[in-house]
């Protein structure tokens, strides 16, 4: 009732009623949970399967190493590097032109020194000739080429790697907001359990208490039903009945129809004696004395009248009942359907 905040126990019951709500709410909730995380499963098994091949071809550049996350700003660069070799090609071209004529007044390890910090590699190269350089030129265009393919590729696995896929960080913040709502939920059904636990010994509670004035007052109800034939009425926590005419016990289901059918109006009687006494309200009866023969009927008629109810509606198939309060001379507003 804490938890609740309220202190009236009706209310407590209503929330108690969408206790089964709860649970499926909890249950769809974990279901949800397994299929968001069969889809980072899956989602991670695609990873790295992408991831292996752009490895594959980044280990043909030499960057099998290379942190995925770090991938663009290395590509970017490798690009600059491949502008400025363009560059140096071009200049390579130009310089075949005169070469000779560069040659006389420079001296070709000059001429490297001043390409190491362009090309940003360590040249050991020795030429002797523009033949040599030609084909050392040739060769360093073809792997520029194959390097440039191997990029455009690997920016296009990169590209698609997440084409209709949301982001880790958008799946993990869902993740985290599930499980905080099942944290609260969990916490809402423990505090439920916990109720249920209370009102349960209250309700073992409350039946002790009340258990013999229960079947004083059900014997009392169902003497008068019955004229005093049976002794004593004895009730169990679960309210099956028993009842003691001498020395023989026998289960309420062990007596005519009749019987059993007064003896649970008895107990029904009890209860609203107990729970509303002293206070005015209908009592509604739908076909109550059907297994009543007329004489039963009228006696039960009789004890209804009795307590004075602030109306008492009776449904009915036949006209019995009608006829018996029309003896007595009581003023009642019958229907007829």
């Amino acid at each position: 009732m804490n938890l609740a905040k309220t202190n009236d126990t009706n209310e407590v019951m209503i929330m108690l009623s969408k206790y089964d709500l709860v649970s499926n709410e909890i249950l769809s909730i974990k279901i949800d949970i397994e299929k968001e995380q069969e889809s980072i499963n899956k989602l991670e098994q695609e990873l790295n399967i992408r991831e292996k091949r752009i490895r594959e071809k980044l280990e043909f550049i030499g960057l099998e190493d290379m942190n995925l996350y770090n991938l663009e700003e290395k590509l970017l660069e490798i690009k600059q590097k491949i502008k400025q070799r363009d560059d140096v090609l071009r200049s390579l071209a130009s310089i075949e032109e005169t070469y000779k004529a560069l040659t006389k007044d420079k001296d070709i390890d000059a001429i490297k020194e001043e390409l190491k910090d362009i090309i940003n590699e360590n040249i050991n190269y020795s030429y002797s000739s523009e033949d040599e350089i030609d084909n050392q030129v040739t060769i360093k265009s073809n792997e520029l080429i194959e390097v440039e393919k191997n990029i455009k590729d690997v920016e296009n696995d990169i590209n698609n790697r997440f084409i209709g896929k949301r982001a880790i960080s958008q799946i993990e913040e869902e993740i985290e907001e599930v499980q905080e709502n099942i944290n609260k939920l969990e916490l809402r059904l423990k505090a439920t359990e916990l109720a249920i636990q209370k009102m349960n010994e209250a309700i073992r509670e409350v039946r002790g208490n009340f258990g013999s004035i229960l079947n004083s007052s059900v014997i009392e109800y169902f003497n008068k039903l019955t004229e005093d034939r049976y002794d004593n009425v004895m009730v169990s926590d679960s309210y099956e009945m028993k009842v003691r005419n001498g020395v023989e016990v026998l289960p309420g289901a062990m007596l005519s129809n009749g019987a059993n059918d007064q003896l649970y109006l008895s107990l029904r009687l009890a209860f609203i004696n107990m729970i509303y006494k002293d206070i005015s309200f209908p009592m509604i009866l739908d076909d109550a004395f059907v297994q009543y023969d007329d004489k039963r009927t009228e006696r039960a008629i009789d004890i209804l009248l009795m307590c004075k109810f602030k109306q008492l509606l009776i449904f009915t198939c036949q006209l019995r009942e009608s006829n018996i309060v029309k003896k007595k001379n009581i003023e009642i507003n019958y229907i007829y359907l």
